[in-house]
Parts: structure tokens; sequence; C-alpha cells
């Protein structure tokens, strides 16, 4: 049974982040009793101890066996729900299974090896450790003490947020009047506590007095499109100012962290002593068994974890440069440690981190054939067929001379068989997509500024065949749909609001970041960008599919764009809507600055 612990209510405060309002606010000058805070109200201790009079013994003595102050339980599956605490696997929840698990490590040593282990050495605990219903109670505390650490730092915001913000008011009735008329409708709004607060922060470091800092030009700029925003669209323009100015301070974070990253890349490894390095390399082993063992249960994100653990501590540090025996210690096993994350995310397809960590693998030894090959691999999960091949051939001239010569040729020759197949088979798939869909636009809705080329003059006599008989010109082709994608049907009011639908869908920046970052893992490749565009775009399309009534999947996706084509296709099909439709076409490539649909249309029309 968990505990809702102190940590546990800070993120489900109120959206302005302060903390509820108990006690009427005089009261926290003269000293809080416990009698004072209403019933059935999970308060955190430390900040009513703030408050508490402990001068009032009676009231303390009555008031404890009437009112619960903390700790208020609540269910595994409501901690798990609700604050998100890691999840109890569906096994262990049966009430007979940790009954049979201490039966079976009290007389079973093949089941756990620490019978026969001394307590007092590492590896006792270390194996402890890597029972699965203890990874549970470890990340859960884990994740207990990050909330709780999380809730003291916002709950010190929010202290300094309200200090900031008594000193903004009154620093504000110094200022002239221009300004008062200016900020003080809008100051019932978050966005414009926090603009105010950061003004106020800003004059303190210049050392100017707020008063006059406020009066800047840009300043005032600030706070006036502010005000005209606010004035037109009240909460919802809060709301979204708030949700842009949370996005800002969400990319510099970023930024930071990637700096942090850079300048630890540049760094390098930091140079340790032998106890130093000794503590390093039994750590870093450990994670590698961890990883092992967790491979064998066939838990390969708890493999691959375990051995990113293993990492993020090695690759800081190395031996002084005269123990080249132990830089050489630390090579390899920093080496097995990449080359098994490399493998780990290969199996969960998570192709990206497979590649990463396959060439960090060959940073530290070019001559490392089961680096190549994995990178391989990971580049053919990402459509990077040539790349693939490329990665092949540099494992048979790293086989010249070796006495497994024979097996590595054999592994690439298998692997360049599969690869030419797949070269084929995404050829062909690619041309009928292109041919099918992109052509005349994802929703039939043919651009109107892009006209067909006819391969025959229309203008011209038809052909003659070899007897002198004028042959019929050949009918221009007639776009048609499967059963599939005929078999529901829209209005076209109903056409209408789904393309808005999508349109909303499509211009989400998450998705269109998404995208882009494709479009850049694909090399600006058009038939891999289309091979994985698909599924991508179908995580945003499902939503939508299900509440118009089709299916969540490609079937789903083909019988939608059939029946919104019954609307733009012909000669009565609805102008606005093949325009509408024409502008989602460019959506699903991305940001038009990298000019992915244009590379589209140019490639359909060249096939």
């Amino acid at each position: 049974m968990a505990c809702r612990r102190s940590g546990d209510s800070a993120e489900d405060s109120d959206s302005d982040g302060s903390l509820p309002e108990l006690v009427p606010a005089e009261a926290t000058n003269q000293g809080l009793r416990v009698a004072d805070v209403p019933p059935n109200v999970d308060v955190p201790v430390d900040a009513l101890l703030q408050h508490v009079n402990f001068d009032d013994a009676e009231a303390w003595d009555s008031s404890t066996s009437q009112t619960t102050l903390h700790c208020q339980p609540c269910s595994d599956e409501q901690a798990e729900q609700e604050y998100g605490y890691p999840t109890w696997p569906e096994e262990m929840k049966n009430p007979n299974f940790f009954a049979e698990e201490l039966h079976r490590m009290r007389t079973d040593p093949r089941y756990n090896k620490n019978l026969l282990l001394d307590p007092n050495s590492q590896e006792y605990w270390n194996e402890a450790a890597r029972a699965p219903w203890a990874k549970v109670l470890l990340r859960r505390e884990e994740w207990r003490n990050e909330r709780r650490s999380r809730w003291l730092y916002q709950a010190g915001h929010v202290e300094e947020m309200n200090k900031s913000r008594e000193e903004v008011a009154e620093l504000l009735e110094n200022c002239s009047m221009q300004v008062k008329r200016l900020v003080a409708p809008m100051l019932r709004y978050k966005p414009v506590e926090s603009l105010l607060w950061t003004v106020y922060s800003q004059a303190k470091q210049s050392g100017l007095p707020f008063e006059e800092f406020v009066e800047r030009a840009d300043i005032i700029e600030g706070l006036q499109s502010a005000r005209q925003q606010l004035d037109r669209g009240g909460e919802h323009a809060a709301t979204l100012m708030q949700e842009e100015a949370d996005a800002l301070v969400e990319k510099m974070n970023g930024a930071v962290l990637d700096k942090r990253r850079m300048e630890d890349r540049e760094r390098g490894r930091v140079t340790i002593d032998m106890t130093g390095l000794k503590a390093v390399l039994e750590y870093a082993q450990k994670c590698k068994k961890d990883g092992l063992v967790e491979w064998e249960r066939q838990n390969w994100d708890e493999a691959l974890l375990s051995w990113q653990q293993g990492d993020d501590v090695i690759r800081r540090f190395r031996a002084p440069m005269r123990s080249l025996e132990e830089n050489e210690l630390i090579s390899e096993l920093h080496g097995a440690l990449l080359r098994n994350m490399a493998q780990a995310a290969l199996k969960l397809e998570r192709w990206r981190e497979a590649a990463a960590a396959a060439e960090r693998a060959l940073e530290l030894d070019d001559q490392d054939h089961k680096g190549w090959f994995r990178r391989a691999c990971a580049l053919e999960g990402l459509g990077r067929l040539e790349e693939a091949q490329e990665c092949l051939t540099r494992i048979d001239e790293i086989a010249v001379g070796r006495p497994d010569r024979a097996r590595l040729v054999a592994d690439t020759q298998r692997r360049r068989a599969k690869l030419s197949s797949l070269q084929e088979r995404h050829g062909a798939r690619q041309r009928r997509m292109l041919q099918k869909s992109l052509a005349t636009g994802v929703f039939g809705g043919k651009e109107e500024a892009t006209p067909q080329r006819l391969d025959v003059d229309p203008s011209s006599p038809s052909p003659i065949h070899s007897s002198g008989e004028r042959l019929p010109t050949a009918p221009a082709p007639v776009a048609r749909r499967t059963a599939a994608e005929a078999a529901k049907t829209l209005t076209r009011e109903g056409a209408r609001d789904l393309l808005a639908a999508l349109q909303e869908a499509y211009s989400n920046t998450r998705f269109v970041q998404r995208v882009d970052k494709l479009i850049g893992d694909m090399r600006f490749d058009v038939q891999n960008f289309l091979a994985h565009h698909g599924r991508l775009a179908l995580e945003v399309q499902g939503p939508i599919l299900r509440s118009w009534g089709f299916e969540a999947s490609e079937t789903g996706v083909a019988e939608m764009t059939g029946a919104i084509a019954a609307h733009t296709e012909g000669p009565f099909g609805d102008p606005q809507l093949r325009r509408q439709a024409a502008v989602l076409s460019r959506a699903l490539c991305g940001s038009p600055e990298l000019g992915m649909y244009e590379r589209v249309r140019r490639a359909a029309v060249g096939l």
C-alpha cells in the first residue's frame, strides 16, 4: 500500500503555481493552530509547521486526534495513475507472488545466487538489486525522491514569486500613471506577472530603480503588445502567451543542456587516480552484467537502460597517460557497452540510437567489425541502404588476414543480399506511391498552377497504323478508387470540417518538428522519406480518423482519402476544397523552407 507524500500534491496545485489558501492571511502572522485546518485536507507537514503555534499545546493535543495532517493512504493503482509512479507488473500483483518468490529464494541456489555469496561483498547486493521486484521498488523510491525534489523546487519558486509579486505591486505605486493604466487591467494574468517579475529582476541586475527601468521603450512596447493580445483574447490569449513562454523556456533549457554536452565532449575524459579508476571499472562491469541478465530475460528495455548507465559513467574518465594497460581496459569495456547498447536498440527498432552507439564504438576502435555490422543494421532500419552497403564493404576489408574471415564474409554476403532485395522493393513501392498519390496531391487536390503535360499533342492528327487506318487517340487517364477507398462517404460540409481538423493537426509544432527531423534523418532522400512518413503521419491522423468513423490504419487513411477525393476530383469538384487539400499536401511535408514538398512533386513528375 502506497502513501501520498509531500511531493505528490505539488503538481496538482493551482495553475498559477501558488499553494492553496488554507487559512486567512492574518492567521499566518499570529501562529496557525491545527484546528484551523479544514478536515480531509492534505497539507505538507513542512509547510504547515512554519505557521504552527507550538505554545498552544492544548489546541495541538485536542486536534491531532481528529485531523489527519499527512500521509493519507492511497492505492498502488492511484499512485501509478495520478502521480506517475512506476507500475508493478501484473504477475507481481498476485497475492501469492511474494510468498512463492521468498520460498524459491530461500531454497534454490540456482534461482538465488546470493545463497552462495557473502552478505558483506558488493556482488551480494548487486545480485539482490537485479531481482525484478527489487528493480520496481528502487525505481518507485527514485521516483518519489525525484517528485519530492521537484516539489521543493516548485515550493521555493512559488515562495520567491509571491515575495516578488508583493514587491512589484509596491514598486508599481511609484510608477507613472501611464504605466499604471497600462498594467493594472492585466495584473490578474499569470504571463503578465512573469513578465513584470523578469523586468524586476533585470532592473535589480542593472542597478536602476524599477520605476525608471520599466519606462524603457522596449519594455513599454512589450507591455503594450501583451495588453492588445489580452484585450482581444482574454483568458484564451493568456493561455497562448503562457504556452509560448513555456516553449521558449524549454527551448532555452535544451540549448543549455546541449551546450553542456558539447563542453563535456570537447573537454574529453577526466584523469583519475587508481582508486577512482577501480570504482569506475567495477561500476561499469556491474552495469554490463546487469544488462546481460536482462538480455537473457528478453527485457530489451531494461538491458539497454543498464548499459546506458554504465556508458554514462565510464565515458567520463581515463587513467593517466602513462597507464597504457588501464586505458586499454577502459576502452575495451566501454566498447563492449556501446556495442551492447547498439544491439539492444536494434532489437527495439530504435534505429537512430543504435547508429549513434555503433558510431561511438567505432570512434574507440575503427577495426571493430561488430560495430560496423551493427551500424549497417541501424542504417538499414533508417532506410539509408547505400551507407549500409559501405559498412559491409568495410567489414570485408577488416576481415582480410583474420582467422574468422570466412564467417565474417558469409555474414556480410547474407546481409548484402538482403539490402539488394530491399533496394529493389523500395524502388518499386515508392514508384507506385508517387504515381498513385503524390502526382495528384494527397487528397486528389491537384495544384492549379501545375498543368498536366500530355505525351501527344491534342491538336495533331491521330496516329496512323501501318495499314493506313487512323487509330483513335488514347483517352485521358481516369482516376479510379479501390473498393476500400469508396466504402465510406462524406458530405461536402463534412469533408470541409475533416480537412480543417487535419490542417490543425498537421500545423502542430511538434508534428512539424518531427517531420523536419525525419527529413534530416533521411538526408532529403524522397523515397526514404516516404517510406517512413506514413507511420509518422498516422500518429496524428489516428484520433481524427476514429472520430469520423474511419479505422486508424492505412486502410482507414485510404477510405478517408477516397471520401475526400469524391469532392475534389472531377469536373464537379469543389475548388475551395481542392485548394484546401493542396494546402494539406504541403503541410504533410514539413517546414516550407526545407523544400521537401517541391522535391516530392519533382520526383512524381519525373516518373
